[in-house]
């Protein structure tokens, strides 16, 4: 089933397709967003201003021809805040009702909130004890406590960054007073949230999400690739250093920083003095981001109450394989499908050349999970993804997994692109003596399934080996073109003669 998941939020109207498959899988297809800052003007009045209601009329236009030209089977758009306080909220959803044919439903903060915890518990492996999220908007803020299995607590302040640079911020950097007055309003707010939060003890993981934490922590990347390092998040000293450094610039000098997102513009000096002040008053030393949220708890909620055939879970029994999907939501996106696919190759490789490599079930376990982590790195950047996947596996919590096969794991994503396996001493050295031999014939076997899904278009459908005394012969079962799989495959005819000691022929059965 095809869905489509629309939120109309205070600054931005964002959405997401998704397809989603039975026994707890679903893959995102496509997404769209337009800054429209439907609140700018009217948070304060408790009125949407006509200017905003166009641009938001005109960007859910193009929503739903998006939609529709995916063919979905149903698109089912919420509003926030901004439009659940606007005196004129009625009016606007009846004219988006009218004009565009689009039901849009508004939900209540802690509502959001729930559905904010939908969203990220499917993706982000909580922690044992208890995870604080929080979820920056634009109109407000919410906070979600929760364990492994539920949450605990939800809340819902008006408090987003939309809504203060309208109450306290007149200038562009704001003056000392001005973030002074919006740091002690924030400070009277969170005080029954950190209440709450020491009624439950505490907390010892925190996750970030949407817009606002999401750009400040691409702006602590920034400041941090003169020191070759990645981290999808941001502790303290990082957001203190960052605020005082966007205090400190002219809106033209903001622009020049590494990760700055110009249609954020005025916001993040306002979401940096917020994001400072929250880990202040919380007590908060490290966040990591999420990217999913809202719009994927919105597709979660629809199919668990209108689609509960399709046994959709948000929590696979087996450890490993738990961990491993709680990375591909975290980081894949819309190369979920590649990754699925290269995964479907591997295996086939692995199960066809069996009595010529002679690995365990545990090996064919460990590439499976290699093929679908391969691009994680993407998430950070395309150009040499291999060593950021390699990065993101290494330092992520991944339960079920020892230190040497997650290793392993980083290990074989890292040595997925390049013909030769260029492996050092020192990372062999973590490795068992049985895990040293396995990683060539596994990374072998993962390059090979990559390079024959080449183009991302799954036109391999299938693969039939046959063994033979001097060589492999692999037949290719398609009815497209694969002229770059195969020219891409053939780059490894001498690494497979010199880890297998038999010639590779490729041979195309239409």
């Amino acid at each position: 089933m095809r869905i489509a998941a629309i939120d109309i939020g205070t600054n931005s109207v964002h959405m997401i397709i998704a397809m989603v498959y039975p026994h707890g899988k679903y893959e995102i297809i496509t997404r769209a967003k337009d800054m429209v800052r439907l609140g700018k003007g009217g948070l304060s009045h408790s009125i949407l201003q006509e200017d905003a209601i166009e641009r938001a009329i005109e960007s859910l236009k193009r929503m739903k021809k998006i939609a529709e030209s995916r063919n979905v089977d149903e698109i089912v758009a919420v509003a926030t805040s901004a439009v659940r306080e606007a005196r004129n909220g009625g009016q606007f959803l009846q004219r988006i009702n009218d004009d565009i044919n689009l039901r849009v439903q508004t939900i209540q903060g802690d509502e959001e909130a729930r559905l904010i915890y939908l969203g990220v518990a499917h993706a982000v492996e909580l922690a044992e004890s208890r995870s604080l999220i929080i979820d920056i908007g634009g109109g407000s803020i919410e906070f979600i406590l929760a364990d492994k299995n539920r949450a605990l607590y939800l809340t819902s302040i008006k408090a987003g960054v939309a809504r203060l640079k309208e109450m306290f911020i007149s200038r562009d950097p704001p003056t000392v007073k001005e973030i002074k007055a919006l740091q002690l309003y924030v400070k009277k707010l969170l005080h029954p949230i950190r209440q709450e939060i020491k009624h439950h003890h505490g907390f010892s993981q925190v996750i970030g999400t949407s817009g606002t934490i999401l750009n400040l922590c691409e702006l602590a990347n920034g400041r941090r690739i003169k020191k070759k390092q990645v981290f999808l998040g941001i502790d303290k000293k990082e957001i203190d250093a960052l605020f005082e450094q966007l205090l400190s610039l002219s809106p033209k000098e903001r622009e020049l920083l590494i990760g700055f997102d110009k249609k954020r513009g005025d916001l993040t000096v306002v979401g940096a003095a917020l994001l400072s002040e929250i880990f202040d008053i919380l007590n908060i030393k490290k966040l990591e981001s999420c990217e999913q949220a809202l719009r994927e708890g919105i597709i979660l909620q629809y199919v668990e109450k209108h689609r509960p055939d399709l046994m959709l879970e948000a929590k696979e029994t087996d450890m490993q394989r738990r961990s491993v999907h709680a990375l591909m939501h975290r980081y894949l996106g819309d190369n979920a499908a590649h990754a699925n696919h290269v995964a479907h190759l591997a295996l086939q490789l692995f199960d066809g050349l069996i009595k010529v490599h002679q690995l365990k079930k545990e090996s064919r376990d460990l590439l499976e999970y290699a093929a679908l982590l391969h691009d994680i790195g993407c998430y950070v950047s395309t150009e040499n993804h291999e060593q950021h996947s390699y990065y993101l596996i290494t330092q992520s919590r991944m339960p079920g997994f020892s230190k040497q096969e997650q290793h392993l794991l980083a290990l074989l994503s890292k040595a997925h692109r390049k013909i030769k396996i260029k492996l050092t001493q020192e990372e062999l050295s973590m490795l068992t003596p049985l895990q040293k031999k396995q990683i060539k014939p596994l990374v072998l076997l993962l390059k090979l399934a990559n390079s024959l899904d080449r183009s991302h278009a799954r036109v391999v459908n299938n693969l039939i080996l046959h063994i033979h005394k001097k060589q492999v012969e692999i037949i290719i079962q398609t009815t497209h073109d694969v002229e770059i799989e195969l020219w891409t495959a053939h780059l490894y005819q001498d690494l497979f003669i010199q880890i297998f000691g038999k010639k590779l022929i490729l041979t195309v059965n239409k």
